[in-house]
């Protein structure tokens, strides 16, 4: 039985009496008279739409009290709330269910439609729908008039201005924007009001990140974000029960009603505050518990993040809050740079630097600490020096220690090829070493033993490197940061093949792109395949080095980055060079250009899938 003209809740038993035929006085107990003629019947009730009318359900809870025979299904995008209730809720449709409806319906508007050529744009489309049934009936109605192509574009701006196609329909179910403006007319002021402002969330939230950008206390952020789960238009996260997420649709909808709401502002302000204390906190923890999985937890939470700073980078200026968006890129600092985010680190350290004037001292230190990091990776030893001297006098001032000794090791890092300052920059991290050791900072100890390793073998002292890049490599397997244990590893292999010791060096390398590659890491990745390259020319394979090469060299990039200053520019000038003489200029850029097609991961396979110096089997 459909409800859709049903509004009033006290009419569900007299329509239903109605449908069945039988007639009541209406001055009785109308759910009296309909129990008692069912209750000697096996009957099945069906009830379609009722969250109109939800109010109505305790009837039909003493109903089946009255006929216990009676078994009602009812389909609502509100749960009924009563004790013999049991919910089964409809998702989405799975990928491959939803590409096949897409394409089916398209072949209705479209009869020439070929699924299996248009697999990629399809999964698009069903995804930008979020695999909902009638949303992709409307979105293939559309190719009608348009190509796959430019609909899969048109939906990444607008998902609910599809227009009417489905007149066979209810009105509210003719277009996306008609049936979410139907839910979102029977929500509550308050379930509105927190509907719009969860938005800002361009993915998932939690429960606290609910309360927060909505201005509630927890007790009443929960009963708001039950309701809306109730009545569908929040779903709970698939990987992590305690984190919820709006539907594409939804979200698209809602944020329409926040851009017109007189608090919009202040739902974008709450947001970017809420972002920063979860920066704050990943950073705070990176240190020690959080070592091994920083780099990973922010990624997890960035597309919020990224949300975040691009509204406050697009605000205007008595809406911006240039302090909050200072501390969250400033903590971030060097994370673009671990995550293979190389360019976009790079800007918005930029970005953040414009208004350093508005700035505190614990921002600036941190802000200058990333730039100059970026900036040596550029290769602008002047530039890195400059943000890192600045680093310093700001962390100090903000008695920011872990910063004013992470600036102070990678200032000193700017000498490796400066014999003349080897001194100064040595006894720097020697200070750094031994404070940090009687502290008990891992992370700052591992860098600063890190940067004294390379710095060493710089400078003839291999003995003395290999020990502090050993005990870098240690600290770190303690902490379990394993993008600082791969760097360790490539160092350590780097400071092998300077010594002529090829075994130990490819040996080395390829610990170090093994956890690199496990770990996600496409730029150590990448680095690493460019020095395993360089190891392979020295052994004379000299094609299968120019296809590595090709590979790192394509990556590195792409990511916006370069082969920095030191170890991994020399090793790469030099690779080239033999390696055009080795085999010609011509073949050395047809095999170069080769390897600039590869995927990273068949580079990866073919650099660990090599006998090495030692002659030893395949690894």
């Amino acid at each position: 039985m459909a409800l859709e003209s049903v509004a009033d809740p006290h009419r569900l038993i007299p329509t239903i009496l109605g449908a069945l035929g039988v007639r009541a006085e209406t001055e009785v107990d109308l759910v009296a008279v309909l129990g008692e003629s069912l209750r000697d019947e096996r009957a099945l009730i069906v009830l379609d739409n009722f969250e109109q009318i939800v109010d109505a359900a305790v009837e039909l809870a003493r109903l089946i009290s009255i006929a216990p025979q009676v078994r009602i299904l009812v389909t609502s995008r509100e749960r009924l709330r009563l004790t013999e209730e049991r919910v089964v809720e409809i998702s989405p449709l799975a990928a491959a269910d939803a590409g096949e409806m897409l394409a089916t319906a398209a072949r209705r508007a479209q009869p020439d439609f070929v699924h299996d050529a248009n697999a990629a744009t399809v999964g698009a489309v069903c995804e930008l729908v979020d695999g909902l049934p009638l949303a992709i009936e409307l979105a293939a109605a559309q190719l009608r008039y348009v190509p796959l192509d430019y609909l899969e574009t048109h939906l990444r701006s607008n998902v609910v201005t599809m227009a009417d196609e489905v007149r066979d329909r209810p009105s509210r179910q003719h277009s996306i924007h008609s049936l979410v403006e139907w839910s979102h007319g029977l929500l509550s002021p308050a379930e509105q009001h927190l509907l719009a402002r969860l938005s800002v969330f361009p993915g998932e939230f939690t429960l606290d990140g609910a309360a927060t950008v909505g201005g509630l206390a927890p007790g009443a952020a929960l009963r708001e974000v039950s309701g809306l789960i109730d009545k569908s238009l929040v779903t709970r996260s698939g990987r992590d029960r305690g984190r919820f997420q709006l539907l594409n649709v939804i979200r698209e909808f809602a944020r329409d009603r926040l851009d017109g709401s007189a608090d919009a502002d202040d739902a974008v302000r709450a947001h970017l505050a809420l972002v920063s204390d979860v920066v704050a906190s990943i950073e705070d923890g990176r240190w020690d518990k959080r070592a091994s999985s920083w780099i990973d937890d922010v990624a997890n939470d960035y597309d919020d993040i990224a949300a975040a700073l691009d509204r406050a980078s697009a605000a205007a200026a008595s809406t911006a809050d240039p302090v909050v968006t200072g501390h969250i890129v400033g903590d971030l600092n060097i994370w673009w740079y671990r995550a293979g985010r190389h360019r976009e680190g790079r800007d918005w350290l930029g970005v953040a630097l414009e208004r350093s004037a508005e700035l505190d001292d614990r921002a600036l230190g941190r802000l200058h600490f990333g730039a100059g990091f970026m900036t040596f990776a550029d290769r602008d030893i002047a530039g890195a020096r400059e943000h890192h001297r600045t680093a310093i006098e700001h962390a100090r001032r903000a008695e920011d220690w872990r910063y004013e000794q992470l600036a102070t090791a990678y200032l000193s890092a700017t000498s490796i090829r400066q014999p003349d300052e080897f001194d100064e920059a040595t006894a720097r991290l020697d200070a750094i070493i031994a404070e940090a050791t009687e502290r008990d900072e891992g992370s700052v100890l591992a860098n600063a033993l890190n940067i004294s390793g390379v710095l060493l073998q710089w400078h003839g002292e291999v003995a003395a490197a290999r020990e502090r890049l050993h005990r870098a490599l240690a600290v770190n397997e303690r902490l379990g940061d394993r993008y600082q244990q791969a760097m360790n590893l490539a160092n350590l292999g780097h400071l092998a093949g300077r010594m002529d010791e090829l075994p130990e060096a490819l040996g080395r390398s390829k610990e170090s792109l093994r956890l690199s590659w496990r770990i996600g890491s496409q730029m150590m990745s990448a680095w690493v395949i460019g020095q395993i390259a360089h190891f392979r020319q020295r052994a004379g394979d000299h094609e299968p080095a120019t296809l590595l090469l090709g590979a790192s060299d394509a990556v590195i990039d792409s990511l916006g980055a370069h082969h920095g200053p030191t170890a991994h520019q020399s090793f790469h000038d030099d690779t080239v060079a033999a390696l055009t003489e080795a085999l010609g200029p011509d073949r050395y850029r047809e095999v170069l250009a080769t390897g600039h097609q590869l995927k990273l991961e068949r580079a990866v396979e073919l650099a660990l899938d090599v006998e090495d110096e030692a002659g030893t089997d395949r690894t």
